[in-house]
């Protein structure tokens, strides 16, 4: 996967970052903002850097999860988004 590569290749050995999931220096950006919007947040410096991977494969996702293996933060970010929560409604 690339952002296993990513991981492995970048992140730990020249930012030292050991835990994505945790490491305050990462944040993500959702794939529904335009090119133009990460332009404007690196102009501004409200990010130093910018990096877009390409989306998993569900074939990926199917392999990894009947290995029982965990995926990196953020890898499975779907769009639209599932709604969830819990609807409550009063009968009379």
């Amino acid at each position: 996967m690339d952002v296993v590569r990513l991981e492995k290749k970048l992140l730990t050995p020249f930012f030292n970052i050991t835990h994505p999931r945790t490491d305050q220096r990462l944040s993500y950006i959702s794939s529904k903002e335009d090119n133009q919007t990460i332009y404007n947040l690196l102009k501004k410096g409200a990010i130093d850097l910018a990096i877009s991977n390409y989306p998993v494969k569900f074939d990926e996702v199917k392999n990894i999860a009947d290995a029982q293996k965990t995926m990196p933060p953020k890898s499975t970010y779907i769009e639209p988004k599932l709604r969830g929560g819990m609807i409550i409604q009063k009968y009379t």
